[in-house]
């Protein structure tokens, strides 16, 4: 899955939309966090043809704000508990 930061919507064009419109392509977008604040497709700047071809998830379905440096600190700690 890619994420376009909104600099890069602008390369997003009619030149690169309309030849896979007919292949019934479509696109699962989830959210995510930026700047302290949850993005998602319906905050995005798209053009039309690419907005068509965009599903959104809704955050429910997927989120759990749980960084991965927690995660790795919680295994180094399970680690050391199952070695003693």
């Amino acid at each position: 899955m890619g994420y376009f930061p909104t600099f890069e919507l602008s390369l997003v064009s009619e030149y690169y939309t309309n030849p896979i419109l007919s292949l019934n392509i479509e696109f699962l977008v989830l959210g995510r966090t930026e700047n302290d604040n949850f993005v998602t497709l319906e905050d995005l700047a798209l053009p039309d043809a690419l907005r068509q071809m965009c599903q959104s998830v809704p955050e429910s379905v997927y989120r759990n704000d749980l960084s991965s440096s927690r995660i790795r600190a919680d295994q180094k700690i399970s680690t050391s508990d199952s070695q003693e």
